[in-house]
């Protein structure tokens, strides 16, 4: 087995526990010393043969390698229930861009659009011809993008101003994929009489899949003494966007949100991507941002060893 030179520097004993041939490996990310990297092929014409490389460096590493490409969707959330039009850009070397709008959570549209160094497309470009719902969900498929590193930036304006934030894509699974529920830690909150504030939560089963299950997540309302308040449940809903409103739920549970207040949301049955909206209620001005999984924060879900207590403390009493 030959490994690049990437993969050397993490120890000369990579290929001893592969469970397949792999050729030659290049390490997408890893996290300090505990590794659970993508890695892809670079023998592949296009790199985008993929695999799951994990470990504890220095000891040997464990790859599983699919040997098929690992696709990935842009998701681009409605936020058509605050006044805002959808949109992206994207800087992509793909053949093709296939815009897919699920309304219901089922395919609504399919559009397809020429290649171009950077693209740009709002919603009445894509899909003119139906009239937008509150929980639309847009997927962007770069067909044939020659890497599996691409980020986004999703686009949205008013009649008075364009925000944006830069974010990357997420994997598309298979019809039937068994999802591992999430955590969300809904911390940056600005709760003042003029602002609300929105967490978006975006996902998608599998473009193939239609929304016959239910999508339920718990979310405590916490205090900042990470007190909990209150417990309530909802429904996200499958392919598609569903915004929290961070206030107008304490209030609805007989909170005052102007004592500061975060949220601890569990659960859910699909592939997630997570904003935070603010928005000022008088200027009507908007802010938005990705947030980022618990895997930035914590070494936990990549070591074998703290694995399954990081599970337990996460989800051990989560019952929906």
């Amino acid at each position: 087995m030959q490994v690049s030179r990437d993969c050397r520097k993490w120890g000369a004993s990579l290929g001893e526990l592969t469970k397949v041939r792999l050729e030659c490996a290049r390490i997408i990310r890893r996290n300090s010393n505990i590794v659970s990297a993508d890695v892809v092929c670079d023998e592949c014409p296009r790199g985008l043969c993929t695999g799951r490389l994990t470990g504890t460096f220095p000891q040997p590493f464990d790859i599983v390698f699919w040997g098929t490409p690992l696709q990935r969707r842009l998701l681009v959330p409605s936020l058509a229930s605050i006044g805002q039009e959808s949109g992206f850009a994207v800087k992509t070397k793909a053949t093709s861009i296939r815009v897919r709008t699920f309304q219901g959570g089922l395919l609504a549209s399919v559009a397809e659009f020429d290649p171009a160094p950077i693209v740009r497309l709002r919603r009445s470009q894509w899909a003119s011809h139906l009239p937008v719902s509150n929980d639309e969900l847009n997927t962007v498929e770069l067909v044939g993008e020659p890497g599996s590193e691409s980020e986004g930036e999703l686009l949205y304006r008013d009649g008075a101003q364009q925000v944006s934030v830069l974010t990357g894509l997420v994997p598309l699974r298979d019809a039937g994929f068994k999802f591992s529920p999430i955590v969300h830690q809904a911390h940056y909150n600005v709760l003042l009489p003029n602002v609300e504030t929105f967490v978006v939560l975006a996902n998608l089963v599998a473009e193939s899949d239609k929304p016959a299950r239910p999508n339920k997540m718990q979310v405590e309302i916490r205090n900042m003494s990470a007190q909990v308040l209150a417990v309530t449940e909802i429904d996200a809903g499958l392919n598609s966007t569903y915004l929290l409103p961070v206030a107008e739920l304490a209030r609805s549970h007989g909170i005052d949100p102007s004592q500061g207040l975060s949220l601890r949301i569990r659960g859910g049955a699909s592939q997630f991507a997570v904003f935070t909206v603010f928005r000022n209620l008088t200027s009507g001005a908007l802010g938005i941002e990705h947030s980022l999984p618990p895997i930035y924060f914590t070494e936990a879900p990549f070591n074998p060893a703290l694995r399954g207590r990081f599970q337990k403390a996460a989800f051990g009493d989560l019952k929906l």
